[in-house]
Parts: structure tokens; sequence; C-alpha cells
């Protein structure tokens, strides 16, 4: 890696691990009722007004459980381990998966189960059973067996709510399910992941990329929506799926046709030319709908670039330099410890005052992701 991503690259790092997850910790743990606070305010104080969400309560579990694998501190551990237990005691639903939302006080709120919640407790599961937390590993295959008993859908993948099939039917939970199941199968070496895993991939390379781009919404049968939905494109996703095709290329040796085509088409289209950021939204044909720039998106792009670094693609470092200076930029430059800016107009003005719970995952996927080795 050249000396400026290097430079790039621990600002980053330090930034995330010594100033923003110490302060994340004390701050959006709920010491009142348990489990985590849906966000931060924007002064940097743990909020949950509205209600508390089982994905977010699920992200934060991961965050530091994968804080105690990096690093090792107790502390990390203790958090990880109480938002499992808030998680195990609150948020299950009675005739199996998991209630989607919880009062601030959490009791149920909202008592649908939504498929991409139950994506994000197989993740986090996966991640707390490396830490060494009990009953994860048997979370993980009750949620599973609900998922294929309760959920699962004769056109492939799943429904998005157990109980009634809704539309339009969407590519996003599913990516999540994939990520989950890399994630269960790198932590026990159980084929049984890595198979269903397969069929998602399946699912994707069979209907979720159309005409050369990733596309959001769905009909029952897998075609795209009719109308402007069916050709909405996020380019975060396309860079979140380049991430996702090689980690499963690397575990299976199958690689994806489109993983370089949809690599190309977010660099080429989805990247705002003055900023540097990932934009929100744009078209199949490449036109942009939306100009303004969330943090996620600009997390899942520094992921893509570095596994084309990787594999010695130049142009992928300079990608990656230019990428993780224009998030320091837009981002986190001049904010306080445990704050940034979470979602921004074209001219770098806050669109949002808070930080949501749901994102330092993203955070710590790509603080992960660029300090691993390089692959062989």
């Amino acid at each position: 890696m050249a000396r400026g991503s290097t430079d790039a690259v621990r600002r980053f790092s330090d930034w995330y691990f010594d100033r923003t997850l110490p302060h994340w910790r004390h701050h959006v743990i709920d010491q009142n009722v348990g489990g985590f606070h849906e966000a931060l305010d924007k002064s940097g104080a743990g909020t949950s007004n509205g209600g508390k969400r089982t994905m977010v309560q699920a992200r934060l579990c991961f965050v530091f459980a994968h804080a105690f694998q990096k690093h090792g501190n107790p502390a990390d551990l203790a958090a990880a381990q109480g938002g499992f237990e808030f998680l195990s005691s609150h948020c299950r639903h009675p005739d199996g998966g998991w209630f989607h939302k919880l009062t601030e006080d959490g009791a149920p709120l909202d008592q649908d189960r939504d498929l991409y919640d139950h994506a994000f407790i197989l993740f986090a599961t996966a991640w707390l059973d490396r830490a060494g937390v009990e009953l994860a590993r048997e979370t993980a295959e009750t949620t599973q067996s609900f998922l294929d008993a309760e959920m699962a859908h004769p056109e492939g993948g799943f429904i998005e709510q157990a109980g009634r099939a809704t539309l339009p039917r969407r590519q996003n939970p599913h990516m999540h399910l994939l990520e989950a199941c890399l994630a269960w199968y790198e932590t026990s070496n159980e084929n049984i992941w890595l198979d269903r895993a397969a069929r998602i991939v399946s699912l994707f390379n069979e209907a979720f990329v159309v005409d050369g781009s990733l596309r959001e919404y769905f009909s029952e049968n897998w075609q795209p929506m009719a109308g402007d939905s069916g050709r909405l494109i996020e380019p975060g996703h396309h860079f979140e799926w380049v991430w996702l095709l090689h980690r499963y290329a690397k575990l299976t040796g199958q690689q994806s046709e489109h993983m370089r085509s949809l690599y190309d088409f977010a660099c080429a289209h989805g990247v705002d030319k003055v900023s540097g950021g990932v934009v929100d939204v744009i078209s199949a044909d490449g036109t942009l709908l939306s100009p303004n720039h969330r943090l996620w998106p600009q997390t899942e792009a520094i992921k893509a670039h570095n596994v084309y670094r990787k594999s010695g693609d130049k142009d992928a470092g300079k990608r990656l330099d230019a990428t993780l200076n224009a998030f320091w930029q837009n981002h986190l430059k001049d904010e306080p410890n445990g704050v940034w800016r979470e979602h921004i107009g074209p001219d770098g003005k806050r669109l949002r005052d808070d930080m949501p719970g749901s994102s330092p995952y993203h955070l710590a996927m790509a603080v992960g992701e660029i300090l691993d080795e390089p692959d062989a």
C-alpha cells in the first residue's frame, strides 16, 4: 500500500478505535433498561426516542464483539454480552423469531418479524460465538430454523415479513443473509452455512443483476418492479456486493461474472466528481437521482476498493486513498469524539443531526477490512 494510504488507514483506524468506540461504549449502553440506545444525539448522548430496533441491538452486539476480537478489551466483551442478554430476554417473539421494534423501556412495540432483522441476529451471533458468548450458536440455529420453516418463499429466497408475503421484495436483506452465512461458515467451518450462502449467490446471479446493474426492488417472482422503483440503483450496495462476492470466492473458488462490472459501474456513476463521496441513489442508466451522501456507502466503497487493491489493481489503490480522504473530509473531520456527519448534501451540510446505532457496524466492517493482511 502506498504511503498516503497507510497514513489514511492509520488515521481512520485511530479515529475509530481510540476516539469513537470508547465514546459509544460509554454512551450507547442504556444503563436504566439494558441493551443499547437507538442512536446518539448531536451532542453524543444516548437516545431511544421512538423505540429500539432489534436490528440496531444486533448490530451493536457485533460491534463490541468485533472490537473484543481485535483488541481483547474486557469492556467490549461485557458490552456485547449485555446486549445479547437484552436481545434474548426482550426481543424474542413468543411464536418464534424476533420482534421488529421495542419501546424505549423494552416492551414490544412492533411485533412484525422482519427478514432484515433476522439476518442481523444471525450475523451478530456468529461474532458473539467467536467471542465465547454462551448460547450464541443455539440462537443462530433456532433463528435459521425459523426462517426455513416460516419465511422461505417458493420463488426462492425469503418473504419480507413472517406470516404474509409483502411487496416489493428486496435484495438487501438477502445480501445480509449472505453476509451472515459467510460469517457463520468462517466461525464454525460447517458446510451447511456455505450451502445456504450458495443459494443466495445463485439468486443474486439469476435475479438481482439486470442489464449490468444491481436492482433493489422486485416482484413476487423476482422481476424488477415496474416503473422507476425497478430501476433505482444504490451504488453503496454495488460496492457491498463486490466485497461479499470476493469473500465467497475466497471460500469456494467460485468467481462471480458480475463482480467486476458492478464495481466499475459504481465507480463510474456513483461517485461525486467534486466531493469524492459515494452518492445515495442513481438510475440504471447512470443518471444521478440523489446527490446526497450517507455515511454507510462510503464504508462499502472503502471495502470494495481494498479488495481490488489487494489483488494488485493500482487504480483501486488510488481510489481507496481518495475515498478514505474524502470520507475524512466529508464526514469525520473536526467532529468531537464519537460524532460524525451521518448524512450530508452535496454542499457538505448536515441533513441529519444524530448518529444512528446502525452505523457503527459499517465503520467496524470497513476498519476490519483495511486492517486485514493482504490476500495471498
